[in-house]
């Protein structure tokens, strides 16, 4: 159950951020899982997973911490920063998120990071977001 319900939200969430115009405008259709080497900047991962159990009496349920980076090498913060903004505003406490059979009770930011690659000037920022889900009886 935990594996497809995690590929489900993958899923999900690729779709909220692929359909929205103000991610589109900053990084086009680089949304990725696996990143090809020729890519180039500005892109998006969708990244590590991590689930455990949110049973109950009612029935089984799963909480979900899923990791979105964001990659840029923008001369200063300023398009990673946005490119965060509009994940956050996209799955904060969205009521969009449709996983079947599951009812998504929740998801929210949990933190962020921005860090930089001197070397490469790159930026990378790291958002978390958690999310729970319990099964449709």
């Amino acid at each position: 159950m935990s594996a497809e319900i995690q590929w489900d939200i993958q899923k999900e969430i690729y779709n909220l951020l692929s359909n929205d115009n103000n991610l589109n405008a900053i990084v086009g259709s680089k949304i990725y899982d696996y990143v090809p080497s020729d890519t180039n900047f500005p892109y998006i991962v969708i990244g590590d997973m991590t689930a455990t159990p949110f049973d109950s009496q009612i029935g089984n349920g799963l909480r979900v911490k899923l990791t979105i980076n964001a990659f840029s090498n923008y001369k200063g913060t300023k398009e990673v920063k946005d490119i965060m903004r509009n994940i956050y505003n996209l799955l904060h406490n969205s009521g969009s998120i449709n996983i079947t059979g599951q009812n998504v009770i929740l998801c929210q930011f949990i933190s962020s990071k921005i860090m930089q690659d001197i070397k490469e000037q790159v930026r990378q920022s790291l958002q978390i977001f958690e999310i729970i889900t319990e099964e449709i009886i």
